[in-house]
């Protein structure tokens, strides 16, 4: 438990579990989300509600962010009554959403200019993590600042890596998203040959993860959610392709290649045109399926 007075921003699939999380540990976060009903919620079981992000950021000595993408998180920091307008000087903010790089850099001259100190926090693991308080958070930003809110994110996650300068922990998110999403296709890839060449597709899987080709793909979300056909990760398509995105453009920046990198964030982009962007991002493989014209199940050779 901490004696800190938190606020959180942005009450969706992540945020609404990190503050669900707080209330149990004894913690009533003033809370502010566009959606009235998921304030609401959480009113009753404790929370403050708020009318504006400039409202929790006046009350609440560390403020939580966890929004969608950049655009949003900008607008929700800068609005008219956004986070600036209500943080005093000597509060911190912690954006745990995971947005561009440069975005936050950004943002942390307008914070630095109104005395406010800024962290980039983004979370991995998922929903169930933030609800029971089990998430990755890889922190980018000054160590002192990271000290000071040390005690509200050891109530949301159990592992906490300080990846550097602010903006190191976003690159590192997105990176990380890249390289799940590339073991991901490469593994799906690897399967449906598998199962055209009469491999029944757990047996595949089983033998997979003997070997070097085991990754975490293949080891928890194959069993888990690919072949039972069971798209509930709680994590939007649109999301992965964000984060995809965020790391080829990154690379382009830094003038470093990024050859299976592009291809990953394309395919990603070819679900967001056709609609599936809302879609849970685990409806890839259905994707997939559809170019390659395979399916992971069993089917008779050829």
């Amino acid at each position: 438990m901490t004696d800190v007075k938190v606020g959180l921003i942005g009450l969706g699939a992540m945020g609404g579990g990190m503050a669900r999380r707080l209330i149990d540990q004894g913690v009533a976060p003033a809370v502010f989300d566009i959606d009235t009903d998921k304030v609401a919620e959480l009113a009753e079981l404790g929370a403050r509600p708020c009318a504006s992000p400039a409202e929790v950021a006046a009350v609440a000595g560390v403020t939580l962010l966890s929004l969608p993408n950049s655009r949003l998180v900008e607008a929700v920091v800068l609005g008219p009554d956004g986070v600036l307008a209500g943080a005093p000087a000597g509060a911190v903010v912690v954006d745990m959403s995971s947005s561009d790089p440069d975005s936050t850099l950004a943002l942390g001259e307008r914070f630095a200019e109104a005395g406010v100190e800024f962290l980039d926090a983004p979370v991995s693991r998922g929903a169930r993590a933030a609800r029971e308080g089990t998430m990755s958070i890889l922190v980018g930003g000054a160590a002192e600042t990271l000290a000071r809110v040390r005690p509200v994110l050891d109530q949301l996650g159990t592992d906490i890596v300080h990846a550097g300068p602010l903006g190191a922990g976003h690159a590192a998110k997105a990176l990380n998203n890249h390289m799940s999403a590339t073991a991901l296709l490469a593994a799906m890839e690897g399967f449906f040959v598998a199962v055209k060449a009469g491999v029944d597709p757990e047996l595949a899987v089983t033998a997979i993860n003997q070997g070097s080709g085991r990754s975490h793909m293949t080891d928890v979300r194959f069993p888990l959610y690919y072949l039972p056909r069971r798209f509930t990760s709680n994590f939007a398509l649109g999301l992965m392709e964000k984060d995809c995105r965020i790391a080829a453009e990154m690379a382009a920046r830094s003038g470093r290649p990024m050859l299976l990198g592009a291809l990953t964030s394309q395919l990603y982009r070819v679900a967001v045109n056709r609609g599936m962007g809302a879609a849970d991002n685990t409806r890839v493989l259905e994707l997939m399926e559809e170019l390659l014209s395979a399916r992971l199940s069993a089917q008779p050779t050829q």
